[in-house]
């Protein structure tokens, strides 16, 4: 039965149908998708572009990370890690005359349905319970429907900004694309 049953997921790979097989005394069945196979994380943006770095951790119980930075016009690169350790894109952030601009760009496969933000001067200043941050609470959030693999959010720059280092916490609910 195992060659019949690859042989029918061979023919249904390019459609969506139902399908189901006996392999090996093994009842299998569910759906194919149009070829569509979509896993959904948590992500967060980091500083470094390393697996295991949680520099700056929030300090409850969990492994989300924020960033620190000090807003030119040139733009920084930081990365953004869903899982904890698996790298999905980069979290670019600058600054023009007018507004803070931080962009979410998703590697090849991977997109968002909902990104959420929140810049403050202080750690303490983004919010949290016992020291897990609310992404729900941020000061900026979209959904993504159609999800997206790219998105920038243009924030009017706040003067109690100047001259100081923002500390961002910047979370996406990303998905896995497998074609």
């Amino acid at each position: 039965m195992g060659f019949t049953f690859t042989i029918l997921l061979l023919l249904l790979a390019s459609i969506s149908a139902s399908y189901s097989a006996w392999i090996d005394e093994i009842y299998i069945t569910g759906t194919i998708t149009t070829g569509e196979w979509v896993s959904e994380e948590t992500a967060w943006a980091r500083m470094y572009d390393y697996p295991n770095d949680f520099t700056y951790e929030f300090p409850g119980s969990n492994w989300a990370t924020y960033i620190i930075h000090q807003p030119t016009e040139n733009q920084e690169t930081f990365y953004l890690y869903a899982a904890q350790h698996y790298r999905v894109g980069e979290l670019k952030v600058w600054k023009n005359t007018t507004h803070l601009l931080i962009e979410y760009n998703l590697d090849i496969g991977y997109e968002i349905s909902e990104s959420h933000l929140h810049i403050a001067t202080s750690v303490e200043d983004i919010p949290q319970k016992n020291g897990n941050p609310i992404p729900g609470q941020f000061d900026y959030a979209e959904n993504h429907n159609p999800r997206v693999d790219e998105y920038v959010y243009a924030i009017p720059w706040d003067s109690n900004w100047d001259n100081k280092e923002l500390y961002i916490a910047a979370h996406a609910v990303t998905w896995e694309i497998h074609l």
